[in-house]
């Protein structure tokens, strides 16, 4: 799926927060949510199990989002 099993973007805690609390907001624009599952399973992003847990930390929208994403977005290759 992945450039010889990389992906090309890996992405930060900070992009998934950032988005949810400004302008991409779960219920707010569920369209870049899709398309960045879309990315992912492109083999374009993708994200590390640490990010994982540090967004599970939470009870919240955006840990629901995490907690709903195939195994393999956030890799624990990372």
């Amino acid at each position: 799926m992945w450039d010889n099993g990389v992906p090309k973007y890996l992405i930060d805690t900070n992009v998934f927060i950032e988005a949810q609390r400004l302008h991409y907001g779960l219920d707010f624009c569920p369209a870049f949510w899709i398309w960045l599952e879309q990315k992912y399973r492109a083999g374009i992003v993708a994200s590390i199990a640490a990010v994982r847990d540090e967004l599970l930390a939470k009870d919240d929208k955006l840990a629901a989002w995490v907690w709903e994403r195939d195994v393999g977005f956030f890799s624990e290759r990372g």
